[in-house]
């Protein structure tokens, strides 16, 4: 029975390693005869059919892990090429010439190797069991998806930095030893990458845009703007750990298109402050990197406290009629009070007909997507739906939190007339609305010569999202005042001092329309608030236990 379970072991451990004839048109249009050696995500070409069998497991093994790493890292696969996606693996192909000494696909699946690097690799592996950076840096190239959104230049440092960066996180995770780079050894490589950003800090002279603005690293190292980039993510990752890595693209893919540099910029930042859990303004501007007023107002106000999730519909969308379809039809930017969200449509979302944004299953939750909204006050909401089709869409908000979206209950409910359209409706929300509690609203985006999406059923070739709805009583609360809570001075000019007998765990400004303005996570007793225009302003301050409301008047 022993040597019967060794058998086994060997046929299933070796299983990917067995190489057949295949075919392969290179980049350039080249056709080449290879031999493929198969994982579960990828697939190894090379020249020979005789390489040995566990150097070429332990290959297949780390490619198909880090696809995997870089799959949970951005939360999107490639697009499929026919050329380098064969028999449902993507491709790394040992070729004569490609654009550099390895070569990926931007978005894309597939990577090259010149035959030089593809041997070295092979060799490192075979004598020493390290493994040369090549290939994982290009599956940084695979997995870029963020041109429109953090890319602010032709040949900025961002594209190849995440790259770079993606490289060694990847390494790190599948715990894979480094061959030498030139003349460094993998651990110095790393090291002297991490270490830019200490160089950068030491030079006063130095800022973002004569560094990463203009694509040069920090004068008088042999590492570029590229490798700068890098040592900022490194920081990020060693601060506010492995979350920040597995959240702060996911969280970029839904930034707003960029339209100028600023805009790019900014969208990291905000990024990667919803990945750390924590408004990083102040740590950008140490770092010396511009930042929009915008981008801070926005930061400052967001609600960084976990919102509880919404009750279960009592159904959901069941299906789709032209399932895998490639129109790409579906919602694209909602914007609704502070929410603002980003989305693909059916086939950018890897094909999903519902998404239920309220929920996350993952060691790593993001935020989701929520709108802060008051009772009896009236709201405007804008769905954007695709760039190549009309589309009807329809929404609804369970205003009753019974789990039914109601005809009383639709909030928009927009006929498409053009392709690329931004759908708008106005709203109140009822006195009647169930306030301080998560709510579900449900939109829905199809093909326009199909009936208006239902608020579930049968989809044509669409797609349906899930939101939080957060309706605030603050504002008829307005007139409370709570004997354990003390603001002063009240007016107030600059500083604002907080007194209370709990410790508070969130501080949130308020204005007299309900629009949350400041959300300040573990605060102290004194608030700047000279940033605050003069009016009059809503405090609400959260304890472990209780919540309070207080009424301060800004001079």
């Amino acid at each position: 029975m022993k040597s019967k379970l060794f058998l086994l072991f060997f046929i299933f451990e070796n299983y990917c390693i067995a190489q057949t004839p295949q075919v392969y048109t290179t980049f350039d249009g080249a056709v080449l005869n290879l031999y493929k050696y198969e994982g579960v995500k990828t697939m190894v070409l090379a020249n020979s059919s005789s390489l040995n069998p566990a150097t070429m497991s332990n290959w297949v093994n780390a490619m198909d892990g880090t696809y995997n790493f870089y799959m949970s890292c951005t939360g999107k696969q490639p697009s499929f090429l026919n050329a380098t996606y064969i028999n449902n693996r993507s491709t790394i192909a040992r070729v004569n010439s490609t654009c550099g000494a390895g070569c990926g696909y931007l978005g894309a699946t597939g990577i090259e190797l010149q035959s030089a690097y593809f041997d070295d690799f092979y060799n490192d592996l075979l004598n020493y069991n390290q493994y040369s950076q090549e290939p994982f840096y290009e599956f940084g190239r695979n997995f870029w998806f963020y041109t429109n959104k953090l890319q602010y230049t032709s040949n900025d440092p961002i594209v190849t930095g995440y790259a770079v960066f993606m490289r060694f996180m990847a390494m790190e995770h599948l715990g894979l030893q480094g061959s030498n780079f030139g003349s460094w050894t993998f651990t110095q490589f790393q090291n002297n990458v991490r270490g830019l950003l200490a160089s950068y800090m030491a030079d006063p002279s130095l800022n973002w845009a004569n560094t990463l603005g203009i694509g040069q690293g920090v004068p008088g190292s042999s590492l570029g703007g590229t490798d700068l980039f890098a040592s900022f993510c490194w920081y990020l990752k060693d601060t506010y750990g492995e979350c920040w890595l597995q959240n702060v693209w996911k969280y970029a893919g839904k930034r707003v298109d960029r339209l100028t540099t600023q805009d790019a910029v900014d969208n990291f930042i905000i990024a990667s402050s919803l990945a750390a859990r924590t408004n990083l303004t102040s740590l950008f501007q140490l770092w010396r990197w511009p930042i929009s007023n915008n981008a801070i107002n926005y930061l400052n106000s967001f609600d960084y406290t976990t919102a509880s999730t919404p009750i279960a519909a009592t159904c959901n969308p069941s299906s789709i009629s032209n399932i895998g379809n490639g129109f790409d039809i579906g919602l694209r930017n909602v914007t609704l009070a502070n929410m603002l969200y980003n989305s693909a449509g059916y086939t950018g979302d890897n094909y999903q007909y519902y998404i239920d944004n309220t929920i996350s299953s993952t060691s790593c939750p993001m935020y989701p997507p929520k709108a802060n909204l008051n009772v009896n006050s009236s709201y405007t909401i804008t769905v954007t739906t695709g760039p190549a089709n009309i589309e009807n869409v329809r929404g609804w908000i369970d205003f009753n939190n019974n789990g039914v979206f109601q005809s009383t209950e639709l909030v928009i409910n927009s006929a498409g007339t053009t392709s690329n359209q931004t759908h708008t409706a106005t709203f109140s929300v009822p006195l009647s609305a169930v306030t301080d509690t998560s709510l579900r609203m449900r939109l829905a985006s199809d093909y326009y010569s199909a009936q208006f999406p239902l608020s579930c059923g049968t989809l044509e070739y669409g797609q349906t999202e899930d939101f939080i709805i957060f309706i605030s009583s603050a504002l008829s609360t307005i007139g409370i005042e709570s004997p354990y809570l003390e603001l002063y001075p009240n007016p107030v000019k600059n500083v604002l001092e907080i007194k209370t007998d709990e410790l508070p765990k969130s501080v949130k400004f308020y204005d007299m329309s309900g629009r949350l303005l400041k959300n300040l996570i573990n605060v102290s007793a004194e608030i700047n608030v000279s940033d605050l225009s003069v009016g009059t302003y809503i405090i609400v301050l959260v304890t472990g236990k209780n919540t309070y409301r207080k009424k301060i008047l800004k001079e």
